[in-house]
């Protein structure tokens, strides 16, 4: 494996460069950090190029993962990692991953739209409860772009778990929900721990943390879903009342 000691390395700045979103689209690339969430990739032939300390490399886990692998492997210095990673603490290992040729389609499996979710914690945290509930299908309208670095970290692996397509309101407005209705998150509506209605028959929409869900998006739904709060709690961050619609559609009861 070649070892890898300067941060002007090529390489090296290529990694660097894969925080912003633009670089992101025009690379077609990546950012993956941390032993667990590079571990987990499902598909390792998506992996492009891989750097790892020398002491993460004499992990056991990791040798073993490595030895599978058909990609370019780069040692690099503590210091090297620390220019490539986006995090405090950097990680031992970084994968550049392959972005995913996903089309935004009608569902084929249970659905969820993300509107206006700006905050990139939020956006993981919600891909993360996607893949953990089966909303494999995600659409995302106006949202943190799900490929930045720190989206992929809180999703802690759920970004290879779902499909996220990137969608505006006009492509929403003409696809195919196939009987589905969509259903807004609001105070407003009707409690939806009351039951009766499951992942197969809507598709809930979770707006921004700002503004909620755009007017457009209201339109075009026929359901008004609310979580019931006690002790004067009016709101909850957009990324817990998405989790929780989630799992009462997933797993609650009243089907």
């Amino acid at each position: 494996m070649e070892i890898i000691t300067s941060v002007s390395n090529s390489r090296v700045v290529q990694a660097r460069a894969l925080r912003d979103a633009k670089e992101i689209r025009s690379s077609g690339l990546f950012v993956a950090e941390g032993v667990n969430l590079v571990t987990d990739i499902a598909d390792a032939g998506s992996i492009e190029r891989v750097f790892v300390t020398e002491a993460t490399a004499k992990s056991p886990r990791v040798a073993e993962w490595m030895e599978g692998l058909n990609c370019q492997i780069l040692t690099v210095t503590d210091r090297v990692m620390k220019a490539i990673s986006d995090t405090l603490t950097p990680p031992g290992l970084v994968a550049l991953v392959k972005l995913p040729e996903i089309v935004a389609a009608s569902p084929s499996a249970p659905a969820i739209i993300l509107d206006g979710i700006s905050d990139p914690g939020n956006t993981g945290t919600l891909l993360r409860t996607a893949a953990a509930c089966g909303f494999t299908d995600v659409y995302l309208n106006a949202c943190a772009y799900p490929y930045t670095p720190k989206v992929v970290r809180a999703s802690m692996g759920g970004i290879f778990r779902v499909k996220p397509m990137i969608v505006t309101s006009e492509q929403l407005s003409q696809i195919d929900w196939q009987g589905r209705q969509l259903a807004v998150l609001d105070m407003n509506g009707k409690n939806l721990f009351d039951g009766g209605y499951d992942c197969r028959q809507c598709v809930p929409i979770v707006g921004g943390e700002a503004r909620g869900v755009t007017p457009q998006l209201r339109a075009m739904s026929t359901l008004t879903f609310s979580l019931p709060m006690l002790n004067g709690v009016e709101s909850l961050n957009a990324a817990v009342a998405g989790s929780v619609a989630m799992y009462m559609l997933a797993f609650g009861g009243g089907k």
